[in-house]
This record gives C-alpha cells, sequence and structure tokens, in this order.
C-alpha cells in the first residue's frame, strides 16, 4: 500500500492499538522462521460432535432442502464452482481438487502465490493484476464441504463422502500453515474451521482415520493463528465475531475425553459480548450493513446454538439482540423479502449450501432467528432450502402493519410504510452514522439517502459493492455519495475516503422531525459539509398527493458550490422523458413520474461506459446498467422540491398480489 494509505490507517487507530500493532508485525516477523507444518495432535485429544447437530439436520430436511442439495452437489461431481459473481473454470470430474484450484483468479485466470511464499507477504489490497482476493479467498472457505457432507448424512452418498475426504487432504498438502491466500486473515481461517466442523459433525466416524486427523491437525494450526493474531480495536468489527465462533467450535470440537469446557465458555463470552456491540438495541447493525448484519447474526445464532447443546448458559443479551435484529430486518425489507443493500454487502454466509441461487440471505437469517426464539409459523416451503433452516427452522416474521411510520433511532432509520394512489409504497431513510468503530470499514457516504420500493418492486435503490481490493476507482464511486440517493455538494464526498476500508472525515447525521399519520413527515440532516462550505445538508420527506416530494436545503443558506441531487433508478426501469416530468416504467407499466419544481441541468444515464455511467452492484463482482437520474445547479435559498408522483393502479390489486410468508409481493 502507499504511505498515503498507512498514514490514514494510522490516524485511524489509539495509542494502544499502535502498541498491538508494532507487536503484531513483530510476531509476524517470528512466525516467517518457523516450520510451516501443521501442529502434531497430543494423544489425550480427540473430536468430538456437538450434540443434536446432525439430528436436527436430518430432521427438518425440507423437499425444497433436499431437491436443492441434489442441485448442488451435481454441480460440483461435474467439477462447477461459482461465487461472488464469478465462475471458475471447471474441474476435471475426475480431479476435482487439484493445486491450482486452491490458487487460480476466475476472472484473470492468474494464479496467486501458493505454498511457497509467507502468507503475511502477499500482497493483495489494491491487487488489480491478479483479480479480488475475495474470489480465492472464497474456494478457501471450503463452504462446498457443507452440502457434501450434508449429502453423506441425509443421502449416505458415498461419492459425496470421498469428494470431503479428498478435498481436505487436497487442500492441507498444498496450504500448510503460514502460507499462500490461504492463511493470511483470520475471518478466512475461522471460517474455513467452521465449514470442517460443520463436515466432521454431519460425517463424523464415516470419515476415515486419516481424514478425521487431518481436520484435527487443521484445527489445531487454525486455533494457534487465530489466537497468535487476533482481530482487535479498529478491525474487531465481524472479523472477531468470526474468530470467537471458530475458537468456540475447535474448543467444543477439539477435546480431551474428560476434559472441560472452560475454553469453549470464554470463546462464547466473547461472542456475547460482541454481539452486544455489532448489534444495536433496535436491531439495527453496527456497521450500518444489512447484509453484515445478518453475517454477525448468523454468526451469534450459532454461537448460541453451540453454547446450548454444550449447558455453557445461553446469552439473554445476545438472544434479545437477534430478535431485535429479525424485527429490523422484518421492517425494512420489502414485500417480497428483499431487503435495500445498504452499506457494503460481500456475500458472506456461515451456514450455506449454495450462497450464489440464495433469494434473499438477510431475511433468510431473520427467519430462522424468529423460529428459533419466537416461531410466527412456517415459511413457505421454497424459503427453507437452505443449510441454516435445516438447523434451525423458518419462521414468518413479525410486522407493524399498523404504523406508516417506524424509526430506529439508535442505528439511524426511518422506514415508511404507506399506500399512494392504489399502490403499495414502502420508503427506507437513512439517517444513521457512516459505520462502525474508527474505520467505519463497510460504511458508505450515504447519510439522507432514501430508497423506495412500489408494490415491493425497488425503484430507487442502493447502488452495491462491486468488488473489494481489485475494484480500484469502482469500489471508490461506489462507497460515494455520488453513487448514492442524496446530495453532493462541490463534486466532494460528505465524508472523506482515505482507503478502501478506511475514511477520514466523517458525516454526522440525525433524525430532525418526525410526524407520523396520513400527512407524514421526516426531516434529516447531516454536518459533512460544515467544515469544508459552512453548511449542513437538510432533506425532508413528506407524504404528498398520489406520492411523495423531497425537499432538499443548505442551511444557513447556499453558498457558489454547485449541488448535485442523484437517484439511482433500479436494474429493469426505465426511464421517459416527457419534457415536464421524467416518466419510469417497469415492463411497460408506467410505475410514476418524476420532476422538479426548479430549473437545473437533468441527465438520465444508464450503463454509459464511465464511472457514474448508470450502474448498479446487485450482487458482489457483478454490475448492471441501470438508470441514474442527476439533477444539477445551485440550490435556492428555500431548497429544491422532489416529486414523486405515482400512477394509479388500474388493475384490482388483490387480483395480482400474492402472499409469501408475510410478504406481500407482485
Amino acid at each position: 500500500m502507499s504511505l498515503k494509505w498507512y498514514i490514514a490507517r494510522i490516524r485511524s487507530m489509539s495509542v494502544p492499538e499502535i502498541a498491538f500493532r508494532v507487536g503484531e508485525h513483530v510476531e509476524r516477523s517470528r512466525m516467517r522462521r518457523k516450520s510451516k507444518v501443521f501442529v502434531t495432535p497430543p494423544k489425550h485429544l480427540e473430536l468430538r460432535r456437538i450434540p443434536g447437530f446432525e439430528g436436527r439436520v436430518i430432521g427438518n430436511a425440507t423437499p425444497a432442502f433436499r431437491k436443492k442439495l441434489d442441485v448442488v452437489v451435481a454441480n460440483i461431481f461435474e467439477g462447477k464452482f461459482s461465487a461472488l459473481g464469478a465462475t471458475w473454470p471447471d474441474a476435471d470430474p475426475e480431479d476435482l481438487f487439484p493445486e491450482k484450484g486452491w490458487r487460480i483468479d476466475p476472472g484473470t485466470g492468474l494464479l496467486w502465490p501458493g505454498s511457497d511464499s509467507f502468507s503475511f507477504d502477499i500482497k493483495y489490497r489494491r491487487s488489480g493484476e491478479l483479480g479480488d482476493i475475495k474470489h480465492v479467498w472464497e474456494k478457501n472457505r471450503l463452504q462446498f464441504l457443507q452440502a457434501l457432507a450434508a449429502a453423506a448424512s441425509l443421502n449416505h452418498d458415498r461419492r459425496a463422502l470421498a469428494a470431503v475426504e479428498d478435498a481436505i487432504a487436497s487442500w492441507a498438502r498444498h496450504n500448510p500453515p503460514y502460507t499462500g491466500v490461504g492463511w493470511n486473515s483470520g475471518i478466512e481461517v475461522a471460517l474455513r474451521c467452521v465449514s470442517l466442523i460443520v463436515a466432521y459433525n454431519l460425517c463424523a466416524d464415516r470419515l476415515s482415520e486419516r481424514t478425521r486427523r487431518l481436520i484435527l491437525e487443521i484445527l489445531l494450526s487454525s486455533r494457534d493463528f487465530l489466537e497468535r493474531f487476533p482481530s482487535k480495536f479498529s478491525s474487531a468489527n465481524n472479523h472477531a465475531m468470526a474468530e470467537h465462533l471458530g475458537l468456540l467450535l475447535i474448543e467444543a470440537t477439539v477435546r480431551k475425553k474428560d476434559g472441560n469446557l472452560q475454553r469453549a465458555r470464554h470463546q462464547y463470552e466473547h461472542i456475547a459480548r460482541e454481539a452486544a456491540l455489532q448489534i444495536l438495541p433496535d436491531g439495527t447493525p453496527a456497521e450500518q450493513s444489512p447484509t453484515y448484519g445478518a453475517f454477525t447474526a448468523e454468526m451469534i445464532l450459532f454461537g448460541n446454538f453451540v453454547a446450548d447443546k454444550l449447558a455453557l448458559g445461553v446469552s439473554e443479551v445476545a438472544t434479545q439482540r437477534l430478535l431485535a435484529f429479525a424485527g429490523f430486518v422484518a421492517a425494512i425489507s420489502e414485500p417480497g423479502g428483499s431487503v435495500p443493500a445498504i452499506g457494503d454487502d460481500d456475500e458472506g454466509r456461515v451456514l450455506t449450501l449454495d450462497a450464489v441461487a440464495e433469494r434473499s440471505y438477510v431475511c433468510s437469517v431473520a427467519q430462522t432467528i424468529q423460529a428459533a426464539y419466537d416461531d410466527l409459523g412456517p415459511c413457505h416451503e421454497t424459503e427453507t432450502e437452505e443449510l441454516r433452516n435445516a438447523l434451525f427452522g423458518c419462521s414468518r416474521l413479525s410486522r407493524q402493519t399498523d404504523r406508516r411510520l417506524q424509526t430506529f433511532m439508535q442505528g439511524g432509520y426511518t422506514v415508511v410504510t404507506d399506500r399512494q394512489a392504489g399502490r403499495h409504497l414502502h420508503l427506507v431513510i437513512d439517517h444513521g452514522p457512516l459505520g462502525y468503530l474508527s474505520i467505519a470499514a463497510h460504511g458508505h457516504a450515504d447519510a439522507n439517502a432514501v430508497v423506495f420500493s412500489i408494490d415491493g418492486e425497488a425503484v430507487l435503490c442502493d447502488p452495491g459493492t462491486y468488488l473489494y481490493h481489485g475494484g480500484g476507482a469502482w469500489r471508490t464511486w461506489f462507497r460515494g455519495t455520488a453513487a448514492h440517493n442524496t446530495l453532493c455538494l462541490g463534486g466532494v464526498d460528505q465524508s472523506t475516503i482515505s482507503g478502501p476500508f478506511n475514511w477520514g472525515h466523517k458525516a454526522h447525521a440525525s433524525l430532525v422531525e418526525k410526524r407520523d399519520g396520513e400527512n407524514w413527515r421526516v426531516r434529516v440532516t447531516h454536518d459533512g459539509y460544515r467544515s469544508r462550505f459552512g453548511v449542513d445538508h437538510v432533506r425532508t420527506i413528506e407524504a404528498a398527493p398520489f406520492g411523495f416530494a423531497l425537499i432538499d436545503e443548505l442551511q444557513p443558506g447556499p453558498g457558489p458550490e454547485e449541488a448535485s441531487i442523484a437517484f439511482q433508478f433500479a436494474p429493469g426501469i426505465v426511464i421517459d422523458d416527457m419534457k415536464t416530468a421524467l416518466v419510469f416504467l417497469r415492463d411497460g407499466r408506467q410505475l410514476g413520474r418524476l420532476s422538479f419544481d426548479r430549473p437545473g441541468n437533468v441527465t438520465v444515464q444508464e450503463g454509459e461506459n464511465r464511472i457514474d455511467g448508470g450502474w448498479v452492484s446487485n450482487r458482489f463482482g457483478e454490475m448492471r446498467p441501470a438508470p441514474r437520474v442527476v439533477w444539477r445547479g445551485h440550490l435556492p435559498s428555500g431548497g429544491l422540491r422532489t416529486s414523486f408522483q405515482l400512477t394509479p393502479e388500474t388493475a384490482e390489486p388483490a387480483a395480482r398480489m400474492r402472499v409469501l410468508d408475510g410478504f406481500r409481493s407482485s
């Protein structure tokens, strides 16, 4: 990384963290000189199963789960692997797990350093020539073992069992400790342990003695890594949660015959403590990302399960935070189950058969939480096809049907649910902090942004994430203010980006006014431009005839800087310029009209060959063209009023709506 990056990173650290990082660097240097072999297990240690794990999976496996499992396993046998918007070259079905399979980048076709390289020497930040390391990390998480092991357990599939053993043997042979890309990040080490332990719990004594010993060696070496290089201070986000879950599962699995569980209890206490920090009391994820919130919640849920099965005592606070998160998801999710892609999303999973085919991860996690602690009735059959459903179940979510406005003050979101022009209108307004901890690693500069759906279909959306380390300028764009549905002043971000996962100056947002009822109103503000331009951005969102309106103001008054106000429409929306207003349509059906009460330079771009040309990243590693409308000009003293007028629905709503586990979806 550049000197500028290091300076920005150090500025976000406290003095104790700087001392910790120095010690971490010394320890890395020391490990370079150690033998790169797996830990030899002491004779008194053995692998133990988590009570009830396999039985729960077998007992809860629905026909939908079994059907998906068959498809996923068949693809694995054919040598196919896809993740994070990429498809790997097919492997030879007779040699499914070759050495280069652990190192090849699916986008560039190039190989990342392997067992001849010290893991901490591998430079992966902004490593565009090799690709985005997220892709090779994903393969090395070994999460495909979960599907193979489930097939071995449920279907008594000997071929699947043999594939589990072959994969573990190949990975161990080509990835000794502290070498290659599989050993340079704690979260990757931890999630790989989760996959191995899930596979062991589903296969257990069906595995050969050699494979069981390899699992034991990998787990002990992983424990050594995780205890030497913990994520602390500004890095103690979902990474720390994953590391504690990995260590909890290791301590639950690798035990003396008569050993106590004190080490396991210690790791669970860390999980409970992090649960209270990473999910706020109102259920909002502290990282300001619903998907990272779901990822964290899934880890807490699994931790609670293990703590219960081992009689460690389940944290009441952790359970309360999980239920609060499920309530938050119920509020922000659109009719139909999709959730606004606020903040970063790298499609991380804990228990999974196939993340690529998953319909709605965030809602799935919320539904499993609801099933585990307050079951409100079964989900639709198609929503029970993931491994977490087989372990925890699936329940409808609890929804507030009698309130137009629902505010999450600690997290900083207000949700509006209204009926306008015979249509279901659902808005999510962001007035929360940038992100979690000093670097706010996964937040976006999107204060005062608005997303909304009509009849369960997204209209204005968040632009998404695209890539991390290999994203370059695109990474900056998708995190920046101009990409979001808010005001950008003077062409600069409201919060200052100082690295792919770091921020300098941070905007502070707040809710100024909230009025419920038929004539609802929400007013939000942020100070991101105060130090540079002497103004705050104030946005009012209020009910209007047949829709709603936004009023954007600069207070105490506008200056000479030009403002731009962007509206990123969802893929599939079509914009027609009718001179007096912009009409937005989907599938030939007019949904509404967008108009401004002051003249300005209004542009509509979609899929143009430029970074601001109208692109949305619906999934990590993918971009799709989508209309982006921008008003540019100097705001008048009274602000700019933008009206969204919905087109009345001519068909009878009940005739085209279906009920889907509490969601109403067209």
